[in-house]
């Protein structure tokens, strides 16, 4: 499902809306451009005394996991985002394998994957047969009560279709899920196709996963995600840990 197509809008539409993504985020549809007014991101800095790289998160450094959200879109409280993400295979049309990001500025699939604010970009489209693997830091994903890992996806026309699976068991057990019945927690965002085109609005979807349904006991980690697409090409905007809550 490519953004980049003229029924997902046009550059010049006199309709440009101000959208408020549920994350706390303005996004101006005309300009791409964002203020954030929610809480503290994840990003990382450098510290002006030692020159250190610094992660301005709050929290236990002992255990990994901050104490309060790094980030929340709508009903969810995000805890974590991945330190590191790869897209593993040939796109369907490498034209068009490109970054969304609500300003038409290149950016990496690790950039696109990791830090807040998490709607701000992605990648599309995801194309069966490719795998997006995302490293999330020791402790910041765990099986608890409910779910624990949320997938963003930007719903221009169709469903999208994920599969699911962690390296805890070198990526055996899977778990299907699609945006037919998901959350959505933002409306209308205005996204470029780097370099291609935009931007194009889009509403984005929240889909729940339960580590447990990977068969993972209470309390056990996860540090390397595996994300894949069952249909014509998906566009993930995320991945992040809900744990703990």
């Amino acid at each position: 499902m490519l953004l980049a197509l003229p029924l997902f809008g046009c550059p010049g539409d006199d309709s440009t809306p101000m959208t408020t993504a549920s994350n706390g985020t303005d996004t101006n549809a005309s300009t791409g451009s964002a203020t954030t007014v929610g809480p503290s991101t994840g990003s990382i800095g450098t510290d002006d005394d030692t020159g250190e790289d610094q992660t301005s998160l709050d929290g236990d450094e002992s255990s990994g996991a901050p104490a309060e959200p790094v980030e929340v879109i709508g009903p969810y409280s995000i805890f974590a985002t991945p330190t590191a993400g790869t897209i593993v295979g040939e796109p369907d049309d490498p034209a068009v394998f490109l970054p969304l990001h609500i300003v038409d500025v290149p950016i990496s699939i690790s950039e696109a994957f990791s830090g807040t604010p998490v709607l701000d970009d992605g990648w599309s489209p995801l194309s069966i047969g490719q795998q997006l693997n995302l490293e999330f830091a020791p402790g910041t994903l765990t099986n608890v009560d409910g779910p624990d890992l949320l997938l963003f996806s930007s719903y221009p026309a169709d469903v999208d279709e994920y599969t699911l699976s962690v390296g805890n068991d070198d990526f055996s057990a899977t778990v299907d899920v699609d945006d037919a019945t998901a959350t959505t927690v933002a409306t209308k965002v205005q996204y470029f196709l780097v370099g291609y085109g935009g931007p194009y609005p889009t509403d984005v979807l929240a889909l729940e996963i339960d580590l447990a349904e990977l068969g993972l006991g209470a309390g056990e980690e996860v540090t390397s995600v595996r994300v894949q697409c069952r249909n014509d090409g998906c566009d993930p905007l995320g991945v992040v840990s809900l744990s703990p809550r």
